[in-house]
């Protein structure tokens, strides 16, 4: 869980470079690491497991495209009746112990919590929130959905001075999964630095056959990324989602404001949907003018375009995982 921290760290020149090589590839060995940051093998391993114990980086997580897989992705803004406190750490417990349930946050602003939900179809997951509701029927005042087509993950560039970048596109080859990748999914969902004499030993099957599923994997857009999942409050950087309503929705309009966000350093997170927004993307700032400056300059650039924007301030993060554990379930595997 992401809580704001009062003794904050700093990132120096170095462990920038670690942190860009691992937003590259999450998965890239100590040696490649080493080579591109011009540090020795050992300093590496050490600045890494250093940053994990400060707590400003968990572990690598596995970014998956539930979408190829026939699911989809919801994002499900919840308000509260009243702010009993008992209720509200049920209510936290029952939807981090949800196997459908693969993000959940807590905020500050217009809304209470926002939880992404991975569902089959939009009966199943009316199915889930009706189920939800049954179990707080006095806490639980209203909600929104947002059903998301569409999600860019973005390098957290507000974290670098010098080495900002972004990720090149992929082009997207056809791929049948079969239940051996499943195994795989579920074994790297939640670590994906796991290393493949790990990946050999738990699963049984020889680590080159793991190393070109998941290459194929990769090649598919099924996996998307492996990245770090950071605490970068202990930073000093604050969390905002920004939900942007558009006047008239065209690819044109969408596409250019994408880019837009994209120029933006600030921003490491963008989601496409109808629904409760047209757009929402996440972004990182020290201050709240860094935010008031990001829309002010999307209200003047996108005057026509945008209807309304809101935001809300991320306070607590309890949950993030792409790969539920309810869809193995579902599926009958």
């Amino acid at each position: 869980m992401r809580k704001y921290s009062k003794n904050l760290l700093t990132l120096d020149v170095k462990d920038q470079k670690i942190f860009v090589e691992l937003f590259k590839n999450g998965r890239a060995p100590y040696s490649t690491i080493s080579k591109n940051t011009h540090m020795s093998k050992d300093a590496v391993r050490y600045r890494f497991d250093k940053l994990i114990k400060e707590g400003l980086m968990t572990n690598i997580t596995t970014i998956i495209d539930i979408n190829k897989l026939g699911w989809s992705s919801s994002l499900v803004f919840f308000k509260f009746m009243n702010l009993d406190k008992i209720k509200i750490k049920q209510f936290i417990s029952y939807l981090v112990e949800s196997p459908f349930v693969v993000e959940l946050l807590e905020f500050a602003g217009s809304w209470d919590f926002a939880a992404r939900f991975q569902h089959k179809d939009p009966i199943h997951l009316n199915q889930i929130i009706n189920k939800l509701e049954g179990n707080f029927p006095y806490l639980i005042d209203n909600y929104s959905i947002f059903f998301i087509s569409e999600s860019i993950f973005l390098p957290y560039n507000v974290l670098f001075e010098n080495d900002a970048f972004q990720f090149s596109p992929v082009k997207i080859q056809p791929y049948k999964i079969d239940d051996f990748d499943l195994k795989i999914l579920t074994a790297i969902s939640t670590d994906g630095r796991k290393s493949l004499a790990q990946l050999e030993e738990e699963l049984k099957e020889n680590r080159m056959t793991i190393y070109y599923r998941m290459k194929k994997m990769m090649k598919s857009g099924l996996i998307q990324h492996f990245r770090p999942n950071m605490f970068t409050e202990k930073l000093g950087l604050h969390w905002y989602m920004v939900k942007i309503k558009l006047s008239q929705r065209s690819d044109e309009k969408i596409n250019s404001l994408i880019n837009r966000l994209k120029n933006f350093k600030q921003t490491n997170h963008i989601l496409l949907g109808f629904g409760a927004a047209d757009i929402i993307f996440y972004t990182q700032v020290k201050v709240v003018q860094e935010l008031q400056e990001i829309i002010y300059m999307l209200r003047e650039d996108f005057s026509d375009e945008i209807k309304s924007i809101e935001f809300d301030n991320t306070i607590n993060d309890y949950k993030w995982d792409f790969f539920p554990k309810g869809f193995l379930k579902e599926i009958g595997r």
